[in-house]
């Protein structure tokens, strides 16, 4: 019934939060599931156990080839579902307990997707869901409880968003056009442009963030991907949405110019600005 994939990169399974913390509760998950770890690190050696099954593939697939992978492997095994994690989610047993209610139920055949509220590692700020217009893009996002989205665009991060297989492939699979940054972004956009609904379960994880901490993840490579899936994004979504997104840039600028951890991308935000 559910899959549970989680994406690996550059790092070994003692290592990886997300499995770890999903072995401590995965007895409070009565639904039949299996794991499948997808290992984007071929150079390092991953073996299989009666709990999961590793998928290494030749080359590093990032997250939206990664996960079209998992969904046709997940849909030749029959699963309804599909959970998504990446290696540094700390999973909670309200979420896994939360997420088995809701697996048991009876889900509405509109929900494309099941997620929990979402919180940065200090507890305190939450990070996901949301909802927003996407006349003026995401800029305006606001957090949600617990509750059913219908007929909203919804913001969601891809770890522990559990997937419908078959919303996925009413949008044509994971959208390969946006290959790591704006991903999640850019499939719950298309979830609301046919129509699905998202179901917020009332429970909480905690992630870690690596675009959060410029000091010490972000590089100048990742900084300009995360500016193309920017602008990819709101090309799709309209002139407003680019407009207020080139807005959002001359202020990103302003706080670059006056913090000396973020100067160094000033160049790039104001290349984006132009484009």
């Amino acid at each position: 019934m559910l899959q549970i994939t989680i994406v690996t990169y550059k790092t070994t399974l003692n290592k990886c939060e997300s499995l770890n913390s999903l072995c401590k509760y995965i007895d409070k998950l009565e639904v039949p599931y299996s794991i499948l770890i997808v290992n984007n690190s071929p150079e390092i050696q991953l073996e299989d156990s009666p709990l999961y099954t590793i998928f290494t593939p030749t080359e590093n697939l990032m997250l939206a080839k990664a996960y079209n992978a998992a969904l046709s492997i997940a849909k030749k095994n029959g699963h309804e579902w599909m959970m998504l994690l990446d290696q540094d989610t700390t999973l909670t047993e309200d979420y896994i307990v939360g997420l088995n209610n809701a697996l048991k139920s009876k889900i509405d055949t509109s929900i494309a997707a099941i997620v929990p509220v979402v919180k940065y590692i200090d507890g305190i700020h939450q990070i996901s869901p949301a909802t927003y217009n996407p006349t003026f893009g995401t800029v305006n996002a606001k957090m949600l409880k617990p509750c059913i989205v219908s007929g909203k665009s919804v913001l969601a991060i891809n770890s522990c968003s559990v997937v419908r297989i078959t919303a996925i492939e009413s949008i044509g699979g994971f959208p390969e056009m946006f290959p790591l940054d704006g991903l999640d972004t850019a499939y719950y956009y298309q979830f609301y442009k046919h129509g699905w609904d998202v179901q917020v379960i009332d429970a909480v994880i905690f992630q870690n963030l690596s675009v959060f901490d410029y000091k010490h993840n972000m590089s100048d490579r990742r900084y300009q991907s995360i500016l193309k899936s920017e602008l990819d994004l709101v090309h799709i979504m309209g002139t407003t949405a680019t407009i207020t997104l080139k807005l959002k840039y001359l202020g990103r600028i302003v706080i670059q110019l006056f913090d000396s951890g973020k100067r160094r991308y000033v160049k790039q935000t104001a290349a984006a600005l132009l484009k």
